[in-house]
């Protein structure tokens, strides 16, 4: 429950730049888009890691977010991926958006 602002958030701007993308096909929409949403799985898996790695090699004590990752984010993050690459490519069918 805590992470559904998150995935609401996420299915509203993707669906946002895909309306966008149908009447406006410019590649710095998608390539925004993709790198958003690549850009969110990276910080909820990786965050940690990158601290860790950051305080070992620097001998410094950030603190570790500690994110739980949100179930399925990457399952869903890559659906959202696919659908602004056919709404771009106009793959997608006509009753969609």
């Amino acid at each position: 429950m805590t992470y559904l602002p998150i995935i609401l958030i996420s299915i509203i701007f993707n669906y946002g730049l895909g309306t966008l993308l149908k009447y406006h096909k410019k590649k710095i929409l998608l390539i925004t888009g993709i790198t958003l949403n690549v850009s969110s799985i990276v910080y909820y898996k990786y965050a940690d890691f990158f601290i860790r790695n950051v305080n070992y090699l620097l001998r410094t004590e950030f603190p570790l977010l500690e994110l739980i990752l949100p179930l399925g984010i990457s399952f869903f993050t890559f659906q959202q991926i696919a659908f602004l690459i056919d709404t771009y490519r106009d793959d997608i069918a006509k009753s969609f958006c």
